[in-house]
């Protein structure tokens, strides 16, 4: 009698994954996503909370109070914008007066969110909640789109395996920690998905201009302005300037001295590891990972062995770079990758929340990869999958920072890819040009 039943359960099971194979795996991100706004203690918030309610979202929503209140001056003014944060009068709460979040990015930021501060705080968290939420599944969307324009098999098999990475995506935790501490991941997904779009359909000038909104993040756009310039992509280049330009333009509009004060910050971005409250063991680029190992220094050393590191990454990147741009083929693929990988090594603070942003270009990877890769680099996304939700854990108790060493073995083995195909090519063309001579030296025999 249960035989039956079940049989009827699965039939009904595989219609329904059939029929709408992109409807349930966006229900089942859905739900994981509900449930993480239920359950997250900083979407719960009393008082006396070690965290502020909405994480992050505070120092977006103050930054912005500060800007429309005119104390533009005042942005980076440590004691006042600590006084600010825990006054219930303002932001209509109260949570641990030992901590503070620091105004960390650049003065034009705060203008553009500015209004957000025109709400009262609780709404504008579920407004900010809501907007990290869309940029997400607006990603996967773009994403889709960019495979589709470029595959030549039919549209419904790419749609079930991009909406299914989709789906087991929500469950990476460096994700749930983004939506968690209202931090803009998703918004760096977004302009990941939408310029390798526009890449792969010969929009260069606009592919700058879309990944030059992480310009509110100067770190993250510098390896990829490297690696472009380094292939001669200068509309790229000039889209990016182009959309910088306007970052710079409105940060010159909000006073010289506040410009002068972000960046008397930004030249000590190295020693910002020596923060109150700074978890060294949630971080994963090479400088962090070197403090880490060392114990919390940043001695002559730790910045050596980071040289290092960042030498051997350049290295790879020539390696995969110097052969030109390939978009539209998996090589290209490879590269967009690689970009995004030694960004994370290079820059000197990326946290595990951050992390989400290698999502796309994973799953890029996974969507055009060859038959013969595939095993590889699926292995490779599940190791990294699994450990990017241990290693701070890890790395806390060793002093070792797994996904660091992780991401170095991703873009070593990329480079060994591109420096194998190198020589199989010198080899055809060697090969080539000898079967040219044997031609011409039994045609010069045959004349005789």
């Amino acid at each position: 009698m249960l035989e039956p039943a079940a049989t009827a359960a699965k039939t009904l099971m595989g219609c329904f994954l059939n029929r709408w194979p992109l409807r349930t795996p966006c229900l089942l991100s859905l739900l994981v996503v509900v449930a993480l706004y239920i359950l997250s203690p900083n979407f719960v918030q009393h008082r006396g909370s070690a965290h502020p309610y909405a994480g992050d979202f505070l120092q977006e929503w103050i930054g912005g109070w500060v800007v429309d209140q005119g104390e533009v001056r005042r942005l980076y003014d440590t004691p006042y914008i600590q006084k600010i944060q825990h006054d219930p009068h303002i932001i209509g709460f109260a949570w641990d007066e030992s901590r503070y979040l620091p105004m960390v990015y650049p003065p034009c930021y705060y203008l553009l969110v500015s209004p957000f501060s025109w709400l009262p705080f609780h709404v504008a968290a579920s407004l900010w909640a809501m907007l990290i939420v869309v940029c997400f599944y607006l990603s996967w969307l773009v994403l889709a789109r960019s495979h589709r324009a470029t595959d030549s098999r039919t549209t419904t098999t790419p749609s079930i395996h991009w909406s299914w990475l989709m789906s087991f995506s929500t469950l990476y935790v460096p994700f749930l920690e983004n939506l968690a501490s209202s931090q803009k991941a998703t918004l760096g997904m977004l302009a990941i998905s939408g310029s390798w779009f526009l890449l792969r359909t010969n929009h260069p000038f606009r592919a700058g201009l879309v990944v030059g909104l992480l310009a509110v993040k100067p770190q993250w756009l510098i390896v990829v302005a490297a690696c472009m310039a380094w292939q001669r992509q200068w509309r790229f280049m000039g889209g990016i300037v182009a959309f910088a330009g306007v970052y710079a333009i409105l940060c010159l509009g909000m006073g010289w001295d506040v410009c002068w004060q972000y960046a008397e910050f930004g030249v000590q971005a190295a020693e910002y590891v020596h923060h109150p409250g700074y978890e060294t063991h949630r971080t994963h680029c090479l400088y962090g990972a070197m403090v880490l190992l060392s114990g919390g220094s940043t001695n002559w050393w730790v910045r050596g062995l980071s040289l290092i590191g960042y030498a051997g990454v350049g290295c790879c990147l020539r390696q995969i770079f110097g052969q030109g741009p390939r978009w539209r083929t998996f090589d290209g693929v490879m590269q967009w990758t690689s970009m995004w990988i030694a960004t994370v090594l290079c820059s000197p603070h990326w946290l595990t929340y951050d992390l989400t942003l290698l999502v796309i270009p994973c799953a890029t990877c996974l969507l055009a990869a060859p038959v013969a890769l595939r095993p590889a680099m699926t292995v490779w996304c599940v190791a990294f999958f699994v450990l990017s939700s241990i290693s701070p854990q890890i790395a806390a108790t060793t002093g070792i920072q797994l996904t660091t060493v992780m991401l170095l073995l991703a873009i070593g083995w990329i480079a060994k890819q591109f420096k194998t195909e190198q020589v199989l090519r010198s080899g055809a063309k060697q090969v080539t040009r000898d079967n040219t001579l044997i031609q011409q030296v039994m045609s010069l025999q045959h004349c005789s």
